[in-house]
């Protein structure tokens, strides 16, 4: 089984950016195979079907991947898109994700916050050490720049952190809020000595709580993280009624307790904002 077909090829070929040539070449034969195997499809079932184990050792196969060098996750970034460009072409699509347990920074984190609380993971604390950016010409040890005030007392001052009025457009219609940007900041604790931008949020009819937000994104717009913190709740609901759903499939006896009315008071006061 040394070659693939046409339509097969098409989909294969853009996974090859991810790996090495030696890599590339087993990947797209282990493909193949894992199409057309019958049966349970382990590796060694799979290595049996490509009709290469009379002539090559099976170690190979497994060698792909306890061994081999190519980035699991690129391979999945490639596979979504596909899959998101051909179901949606076109549009711009928003993926939340719920990262609470994924010890991770970096560049392209858009909302990155605190990552140990569900709750809390796209927010920012009113009293964080927040800093300028260290400057690329420090030669000391210094890993942080300048102490600047933290989110509450920036929400406070009108005066040096002026609030713009913007009109929020949010599911159940639009709503006006006075923002406030503070970009090129550092929260150390969070991001390291990455620079983000802080957005604080007020509602003028005080209906609303205050929020400070947190994005690592420089490019978003406030209203595009404003959005998608909101966003952000239904992973919340979605594993609070995929628990719903298995405890009433397996049949096992749930009764309210303490924190189950902790939680729907949280999902009211959210839904009272988000929605």
């Amino acid at each position: 089984m040394d070659q693939l077909i046409p339509s097969l090829v098409v989909l294969v070929e853009p996974f090859a950016v991810a790996f090495r040539k030696e890599a590339f070449d087993m990947f797209r034969l282990m493909v193949g195979a894992w199409v057309v195997c019958l049966g349970r499809r382990t590796i060694s079932r799979v290595w049996e079907t490509t009709g290469q184990s009379e002539a090559r050792n099976h170690a190979a196969a497994f060698r792909l991947f306890s061994e081999a060098a190519w980035n699991w996750d690129e391979v999945c970034r490639i596979l979504i898109c596909a899959i998101v460009a051909h179901l949606v072409p076109g549009m711009r699509i928003w993926v939340v994700v719920d990262d609470t347990l994924c010890h991770k920074r970096g560049a392209k984190v858009a909302f990155g916050g605190i990552f140990l609380d569900a709750v809390l993971s796209t927010k920012i604390r009113w009293d964080a050490a927040l800093t300028t950016p260290l400057s690329p010409e420090t030669t000391s040890r210094r890993k942080k720049g300048q102490r600047l005030p933290t989110p509450a007392q920036i929400l406070a001052d009108d005066g040096r952190w002026p609030a713009e009025d913007r009109e929020i457009d949010f599911p159940k219609g639009k709503r006006r809020l006075r923002v406030k940007v503070v970009r090129d900041v550092c929260w150390y604790q969070a991001a390291g000595p990455q620079s983000v931008q802080l957005i604080l949020v007020r509602d003028p009819q005080g209906q609303w709580r205050d929020e400070a937000l947190l994005s690592t994104d420089l490019s978003l717009s406030p209203e595009e993280i404003i959005t998608g913190y909101c966003r952000r709740w239904s992973v919340e609901v979605a594993f609070r009624e995929s628990l719903d759903c298995l405890l009433h499939v397996l049949k096992v006896p749930h009764e309210p307790d303490q924190q189950d009315d902790q939680d729907q008071q949280r999902r009211r006061r959210k839904d009272r904002m988000v929605c």
